[in-house]
């Protein structure tokens, strides 16, 4: 009798074990699929195409055309010569006024952060990405990211 019971507690302790050890591992795949960079669309692109459904994009697509500039991606006004094609969208404007930062700029200029949606489409296979456009400046510098979104998170 009494070996049994040891028997039952030493089952109960093997399977709270596997379901632990199975937990941990799920939830280590998970944060490694969460965590992973997103591929980049641009890696082996040599010439793109930039089209803006916007008109209030100058500005952003000025520094969008630094980015590309800086890795080495030429700009070409046809498709025909581009490896992939940019469509710039869904273009946001949003200014922090003094009021509401902390640590307002001694000459008293708003910071604004202008985000856009480029839509970039791999000419040869025809497979479209999204990766998102920031431009943050304050005045005194400008700093723009271009970076991959993850495909499998809808946010």
């Amino acid at each position: 009798m009494q070996d049994s019971n040891v028997r039952k507690k030493r089952e109960m302790r093997q399977g709270v074990r596997t379901a632990l050890v199975c937990a941990a591992t799920v939830g280590m795949a998970a944060a490694v699929f969460l965590i992973w960079p997103a591929s980049d669309p641009l890696a082996n692109v040599d010439a793109v195409t930039v089209r803006s459904t916007e008109t209030t994009i100058t500005v952003a697509e000025q520094e969008l055309r630094i980015l590309l500039t800086e890795r080495d991606i030429q700009i070409v006004p046809l498709t025909a010569q581009a490896d992939a094609a940019i469509e710039v969208t869904d273009v946001r404007l949003n200014r922090l006024e003094e009021q509401t930062r902390e640590d307002p700029p001694e000459d008293g200029a708003d910071t604004a952060v202008v985000s856009a949606v480029c839509t970039v489409t791999n000419l040869r296979t025809g497979r479209a990405r999204l990766m998102d456009f920031t431009l943050h400046f304050d005045g005194e510098r400008v700093e723009a990211r271009l970076v991959p979104r993850r495909s499998w998170l809808p946010f």
